[in-house]
């Protein structure tokens, strides 16, 4: 939903991460189709989208670099360490209706949608997580929420969404997001993989000038390598999933519908417990 502070959660997520986009062991691949909102930090990310084709290689890239470090791990290790070589990588995805439903482009809708599978399903292993945002939580919208293990619901406008987003029984068990008060943005609820509790949170508001001092005090790590070949439209596997979906009257997350993902990036100050996080925007 418009105006829930849906970008405070996404750059929130973002500044926690500075200090490793700053060693090189940590990198943000983004996604913008609105241009908007991740185009303000531009040279932060290692790698960045605002076009429906442009965003879909950048995905397929981000499946060829999980393919490849899965090939290299094989037999050798079964986790990742992060490193200036192989650095965690989190693919942002703002907006990600635009991919999976509203794209004119069948093609590109599909190849995105099984992309996006591919990375949730089997990218945490190899150190690779998505956090994806959007304001229609329905199911014909973005499918593949089950494979998002941590959600955010922030403003909702109705009770049916709740469930839609946090997960069966998650109203019942006092998530009211369809309840939020208007004038407070950046309060939502978010439910982690393995606990069926949600918990009441606000994320920290993100202003353009802590943006603008982001960008300036911290440049883009290593560009990643381009495979030789894309990882066209890759069957999504059957590993645990990593991420983090954000389906909420507004997120879908990295972390889940919104974003925070299982191998979240989004520490303390993406979310406060309670209603006193700092004063927000209307984001």
């Amino acid at each position: 939903m418009t105006g829930s502070g849906k970008g405070s959660v996404i750059w929130s997520a973002i500044r926690a991460m500075l200090p490793a986009l700053s060693t090189g062991t940590a990198q943000v691949w983004a996604i913008d189709p609105k241009r908007m909102e991740l185009s303000y930090g531009r040279p932060l990310f290692a790698a960045y989208a605002d076009t429906g084709e442009a965003a879909l290689e950048l995905l397929e890239r981000a499946v060829a670099t999980m393919h490849d470090r899965a090939a290299r791990y094989a037999g050798t290790r079964r986790g990742h360490t992060p490193s200036v070589d192989d650095p965690f990588i989190v693919v942002v995805v703002d907006e990600v209706a635009f991919l999976t439903a509203y794209h004119p482009d069948r093609d590109v809708r599909r190849r995105a949608e099984n992309a996006l599978a591919t990375l949730t399903s089997q990218g945490r292993s190899v150190g690779l997580a998505v956090l994806a945002a959007l304001q229609d939580p329905r199911k014909e919208v973005l499918n593949l929420r089950n494979l998002f293990p941590d959600k955010i619901a922030l403003r909702l406008d109705e009770a049916s969404q709740v469930d839609m987003v946090l997960g069966e029984g998650a109203r019942e068990r006092g998530a009211n997001a369809h309840l939020i008060d208007p004038d407070m943005p950046g309060v939502a609820f978010v439910r982690l993989e393995g606990s069926p509790a949600p918990v009441r949170v606000r994320a920290a508001y993100v202003s353009d000038g802590d943006i603008d001092h982001m960008t300036a005090t911290h440049t883009a790590s290593a560009t990643p390598a381009t495979p030789a070949t894309p990882a066209g439209s890759a069957a999504s596997g059957d590993t645990a999933p990593l991420a983090t979906l954000a389906g909420s009257g507004n997120v879908a997350s990295g972390t889940a519908d919104l974003a925070d993902s299982a191998t979240s990036t989004a520490p303390a100050d993406v979310a406060t417990p309670g209603d006193t996080g700092a004063d927000q925007g209307g984001q």
